[in-house]
């Protein structure tokens, strides 16, 4: 484990949280998936998360949640 994501976990059991079960690759899949749900340009985000190409973006981060499909029919 990353010496300094120990040191993270341990900032934040002092603030009385604990998050010994997040891993840094769930901040990392978070981010991106907030991107792409906030209308980010898919190749930019592809870009970011340093992925080959935009099919790995939309196979593993673009998440559709049943709110996502609201208003798509009357």
């Amino acid at each position: 484990m990353d010496l300094k994501w120990i040191e993270v976990r341990k900032a934040v059991k002092k603030t009385g949280m604990n998050i010994d079960d997040v891993k840094f690759h769930t901040l990392r899949h978070t981010k991106i998936t907030a991107l792409v749900k906030a209308g980010k340009e898919l190749p930019k985000v592809s870009k970011f998360a340093g992925h080959s190409n935009i099919g790995i973006t939309m196979k593993r981060y673009a998440h559709l949640s049943p709110n996502d499909l609201a208003g798509l029919v009357d």
